[in-house]
């Protein structure tokens, strides 16, 4: 193995810890504000941030799970990118000759 390929597994798993770190913030954070927010909460605001929808104070909880859902789907994603390009290099030359 080499070590681009080690330092990039460690930074790999930083940002597993991070995200993992994030999802328990936000979880406790939503607890912690839960029963103090009123029934009805805006979900939605228009172009000139005005809001525009509202919504059951239990939409609040949306947060922590998409950022848990999101979490595994870039991990997973990443692993199978990580097989596709086996260099950093191809995968700068993937993107070049199909994005610029």
């Amino acid at each position: 193995m080499s070590k681009t390929n080690s330092n990039a597994k460690k930074l790999f798993r930083l940002f597993l810890q991070l995200n993992l770190l994030m999802i328990i913030i936000f979880f406790f954070l939503v607890l912690f504000l839960y029963f103090k927010l009123p029934q009805n909460i805006p979900n939605h605001i228009n172009f000139m941030f005005q809001i525009d929808g509202f919504g059951s104070k239990n939409v609040i909880f949306l947060i922590p799970f998409s950022v848990a859902v999101l979490g595994y789907l870039l991990s997973v994603t990443s692993k199978r990118i990580d097989l596709y390009f086996s260099s950093f290099n191809n995968l700068i030359k993937y993107f070049l000759y199909y994005f610029w």
